[in-house]
C-alpha cells in the first residue's frame, strides 16, 4: 500500500514538473518570437494612411499556408524588420479567403465560392488573379497599389526589396 502511494506521489510530482516546464518553455518561446503587434485590417490601415501619409503594407495570407506562418515567425518577428515596418508603413493583414465583405477604396469586395476555400475579391484584385501565398502588397497613402512581392521572404530579402524598390 505504501509503495503504491509513493509511486503515485512521484508520478504526480513528475507530471506537475513536466507541465511547468512546458509552460515555461512556451513563455520563453513567445518572448523570443514576438510578431508585429500593430497589424490591423486593410480598412483600418487605409484610413490611417490617409491621416498620417504613410504607405500601407498588406500581408496577404491564408490560414492553411505553411509559408505564411513561417513568414510571421521568421520575417515579421525580426527586430530590424519590425522596426523598419513600424516606422515606414501602416500594416494590415488580409486573409485571402476571408468571407467578410471588405470596403476598400470606396468599393465593396465580397467572398466568392470556388477552388479550395473560395476567395475574397479584394485579394484576387490585389494579386491580379495570381493567388500566391504569402504575398506582400505595398500601397501609397491614397490606396494605389505600388508593388506585390510574392512568396516567402527572409528578413534580409524583404528588407532589401522594400528599401531598394522605387516605392
Amino acid at each position: 500500500m505504501n509503495f503504491r502511494l509513493i509511486l503515485l506521489s512521484v508520478c504526480i510530482l513528475c507530471f506537475c514538473c513536466a507541465q511547468q516546464s512546458c509552460v515555461n518553455k512556451a513563455s520563453a518561446d513567445a518572448n523570443a518570437i514576438a510578431p508585429i503587434a500593430t497589424w490591423t485590417s486593410i480598412e483600418e490601415a487605409a484610413e490611417l494612411s490617409k491621416t498620417n501619409d504613410k504607405k500601407m503594407l498588406v500581408d496577404i495570407y491564408t490560414d492553411w499556408c505553411k509559408w505564411c506562418k513561417e513568414m510571421d515567425k521568421q520575417t515579421f518577428s525580426n527586430s530590424s524588420v519590425k522596426s523598419y515596418l513600424a516606422k515606414n508603413y501602416n500594416l494590415a493583414k488580409l486573409n485571402a479567403e476571408q468571407k467578410k465583405t471588405i470596403l476598400f477604396n470606396n468599393k465593396e469586395y465580397k467572398w466568392v465560392q470556388g477552388s479550395r476555400n473560395g476567395y475574397n475579391q479584394l485579394a484576387n484584385e490585389i494579386l491580379d488573379g495570381r493567388m500566391a501565398y504569402p504575398s506582400v502588397a505595398v500601397f501609397d497613402s491614397k490606396g494605389n497599389k505600388l508593388e506585390v512581392i510574392r512568396g516567402f521572404k527572409s528578413p534580409e530579402q524583404l528588407m532589401t526589396l522594400l528599401q531598394n524598390a522605387e516605392l
